[in-house]
């Protein structure tokens, strides 16, 4: 209930892809990087979902078009590391 993180499944065998900055609509948002034309993207890596527990930790290739999804709940926590 906490929401969850989203894929373009295989979105990362295309290397980097280009994106515009756009204002952040929510304050507290991480980024507002929104990658070009990812609709048509989507039509050839589908969404895939990526549910976790608590404590759970998902690791993702730097290149994978992801997102987070809405969070209906009160609590919202997110902790994020980068490594390079």
């Amino acid at each position: 209930n906490n929401g969850t993180m989203s894929v373009l499944s295989g979105s990362h065998l295309r290397g980097k892809l280009p994106y515009k900055k756009k204002e952040k609509i929510v304050p507290n948002s991480v980024t507002n990087l929104v990658i070009q034309n990812v609709e048509a993207l989507k039509t050839e890596n589908p969404e895939e979902f990526a549910f976790a527990e608590p404590g759970d930790l998902i690791g993702l290739h730097s290149y994978i078009v992801h997102r987070s999804n809405l969070n209906p709940s009160e609590e919202n926590v997110r902790f994020v590391i980068s490594l390079r």
